[in-house]
């Protein structure tokens, strides 16, 4: 999957909602703001506003827009809305497996920019939420993930999985304190000498094609991960070192290491090759 275009199409799913805004009449004022005037105070929910005529077909429109502009990235798009949460169902053409942390960080840092551009549009006593639902290609459902607006007076869901995580990491720790030294221990012994491989071919399979292998190698505390393209790529060191900043090697060696409840640092490495065994790229980083 192209996760950066795939970024891309969900920011702007929204951003669509307020183009209907833009379109200005002679005395200055948009045909949907004097609209909105009269039938704004009429609802008290998304659902309820975007039912009404006019705000039914900005809504329709809005969707048939994302199908068009991304259709070589979806097999379909839908839309609904359930009181104040909008529900958007998307239909990839590709694996979204395994994804989940990945689109919810990504999802959650642009968040205020979706919520924002819906109250451009409609600006209800009420705290809005986005609902994202992916599909695999085999229409298998995947990652479900729920946006929450920050307003005042609201509190937000605990997230499960945060919790979950917090948990584990603080019920390792006390085990881990006592029986393990090293990530590579800790691993084998929770979860078995295939973990790294199983690992290892997930991302193969949820890379939509980008690459043909994928090698992971946990020795001590030192773990390196190595990815062969499926087409040549010529020298990508660059690309690595702008993807892989100091923000994600944090994310990357915190998921690898907090769990384990070590407090020496540990080491990561990412190597990536072309078909003709030729080094593309690399990195390695510490914490």
């Amino acid at each position: 999957m192209r996760l950066r275009k795939l970024s891309v199409l969900l920011s702007l799913l929204f951003a669509s909602v307020c183009l209907c805004a833009c379109q200005q009449n002679e005395s200055g004022t948009s045909k949907l703001e004097e609209y909105l005037e009269t039938k704004l105070n009429s609802s008290e929910t998304l659902e309820e506003f975007f039912n009404q005529p006019l705000n039914k077909f900005i809504f329709d429109q809005m969707v048939e827009a994302s199908k068009t502009q991304y259709g070589d990235e979806l097999n379909n798009v839908e839309m609904t809305v359930e009181g104040n949460r909008i529900i958007v169902k998307m239909y990839l053409k590709s694996d979204a497996s395994g994804m989940e942390s990945y689109l919810k960080r990504e999802l959650n840092k642009t968040k205020d920019e979706y919520f924002e551009g819906i109250r451009q549009s409609v600006d209800l006593d009420a705290r809005y939420e986005v609902e994202y639902i992916f599909y695999n290609s085999d229409y298998s459902k995947g990652p479900d993930i729920v946006l929450y607006e920050d307003r005042e007076g609201y509190e937000t869901p605990p997230d499960e999985d945060e919790i979950l995580a917090q948990y584990q990491a603080t019920s390792d720790s006390v085990e881990v304190e006592k029986h393990f030294t090293t990530i590579e221990e800790y691993y084998e012994d929770n979860y078995g000498t295939g973990y790294w491989e199983e690992q290892a071919q997930m991302i193969v399979d949820s890379s939509d094609g980008v690459f043909t292998d994928c090698k992971i190698k946990c020795m001590e505390n030192y773990v390196s991960f190595s990815f062969q393209f499926a087409e040549d790529m010529g020298d990508v060191q660059a690309n690595v070192e702008e993807n892989l900043n100091d923000e994600e090697q944090k994310i990357i060696i915190d998921g690898i290491k907090n769990p384990t409840g070590i407090q020496d640092n540990i080491t990561v490495g990412y190597y990536y090759y072309n078909p003709d065994g030729s080094v593309a790229g690399g990195i390695e980083f510490e914490g």
